[in-house]
């Protein structure tokens, strides 16, 4: 029973912020199958990502420069994960006929996002303690999402042949570089925080102006 609790207060928040950035989409929503895909496709992401992060864990305790412990936080979780949600992504929905958009690249990206948060937050949670729970469902959930819609509008850019391949690499690793530097600050107990909310919301206003360019094209 109290695993049947754990797995719906790690995925329903997720499901709400899903509901919440589907309402940028007003327009020509998606379909909840489509999103229901990407949802779940970004769940399951989780795992590879896990397998390649888990030898890399080793290195993070161990006392390293700032420096180094910063890139490794880039290429050693960033990189990695902001790679499986756009695979997620990309393998699933990408070639769907209702994928036709910066705006749906931006959604659709998102509501992968979140799924992996779901099932990030229910792994952290489980090993950790119900005390984490909350926080990493509201801005954790938050700050996956707003690194991969970054890479999202360059995807829906280039779905509808007005974007190029270089924007979409460029985006994944702005994203990449954002969640190693977002990561970095949490683990280092030498800085506070409210400076990875403070990066989480100010990545989110610039995901709202994309969304506003690409609601213009919709």
């Amino acid at each position: 029973m109290e695993l049947i609790v754990l797995i719906f207060l790690s995925i329903g928040p997720a499901v709400v912020w899903v509901w919440y950035f589907k309402r940028y989409d007003r327009k020509e929503p998606e379909p909840t199958g489509m999103l229901a895909r990407a949802f779940v496709a970004g769940l399951l992401a989780v795992i590879p990502a896990g397998i390649i992060e888990v030898p890399l864990a080793q290195y993070w305790g161990q006392v390293l420069s700032p420096g180094v412990r910063l890139w490794l936080m880039v290429l050693g979780v960033g990189l990695i994960e902001e790679l499986a949600k756009f695979l997620a992504v990309y393998f699933t929905v990408y070639k769907s006929s209702h994928f036709d958009g910066p705006l749906d690249g931006i959604i659709y990206t998102t509501t992968a996002a979140f799924g992996f948060a779901g099932a990030e937050n229910f792994l952290y949670t489980y090993s950790f303690g119900w005390e984490i729970g909350p926080l990493r469902a509201i801005i954790t959930s938050l700050a996956h999402a707003s690194f991969s819609g970054v890479v999202g509008f360059s995807l829906g850019m280039l779905r509808i042949g007005a974007g190029s391949p270089w924007a979409v690499i460029g985006g994944l690793l702005a994203a990449s570089l954002l969640h190693g530097v977002y990561n970095f600050i949490l683990f280092d107990r030498g800085l506070s925080p409210l400076l990875a909310l403070v990066l989480v919301l100010a990545v989110y206003r610039y995901l709202v102006v994309r969304i506003r360019q690409a609601q213009t094209r919709s």
